[in-house]
């Protein structure tokens, strides 16, 4: 367990956590998150790929002091690969815009933080707990953030409560990780940024031929 700068949290250092996701981007303001999430969780229902196993993380790319007020923020959630790889869903998956598989939690090991908090669920503020002060540049710590909610948010009344939540170990040398819009690079790519980085087909294939290869 190592405390925090802040003497406020403590976190424990994990190994990465591979979790196989479909994700949307939201960008600009917390009341308008819950739309991405409406329609991510209505795609996994009408092609049959939610289930009792499929958790709900988000994933911010921001930290709260961000200049501009908006954020980077991708609503996720896990799926099984044998369901995705079939050849009715693939068709259906790269229909839709934005839509990208994503192997998050992979490529870097994670701080888990000991301190829990929630999400107000009209405008995505934190309503209780405590949130992660900005870094010290060096400290090694950053984005992307990775909060695990009980299930989809929309699915939730009131408060969406953060039941596990990760910050991303970078090398100290080089503080925190700015990550991409998504445009390019993909997982892992330069920039740390977790990005589109082309088709859904594509991505499928050439990330799991990656993530098999790591884990020789």
């Amino acid at each position: 367990m190592v405390a925090s700068p802040t003497g406020q949290d403590c976190w424990h250092i994990v190994p990465p956590r591979p979790l196989r996701v479909l994700c949307l981007r939201h960008t600009g303001e917390g009341e308008f998150w819950l739309n991405t999430w409406r329609t991510l969780t209505a795609l996994l229902f009408e092609w049959g790929l939610a289930g009792p196993h499929t958790r709900a993380v988000g994933v911010l790319y921001d930290l709260p002091d961000r200049p501009d007020g908006g954020i980077r923020y991708d609503a996720c959630l896990s799926v099984d690969q044998a369901d995705v790889i079939e050849g009715d869903v693939w068709r259906c998956l790269d229909s839709v815009r934005g839509l990208r598989y994503e192997v998050i939690m992979s490529e870097a090991p994670l701080a888990r933080v000991g301190s829990r908090h929630s999400r107000r669920l009209t405008d995505m503020s934190v309503t209780s707990g405590t949130w992660a002060k900005k870094p010290r540049r060096g400290s090694g710590l950053g984005a992307p953030l990775y909060e695990v909610y009980p299930c989809s948010p929309i699915f939730l009344e009131g408060d969406v409560p953060v039941v596990e939540w990760y910050q991303t170990v970078h090398a100290a040398q080089d503080g925190p990780v700015r990550c991409g819009s998504g445009g390019s690079g993909g997982l892992g790519g330069s920039g740390g940024s977790i990005g589109s980085g082309g088709s859904v087909g594509e991505l499928v294939s050439r990330r799991h031929r990656g993530h098999d290869t790591r884990s020789s």
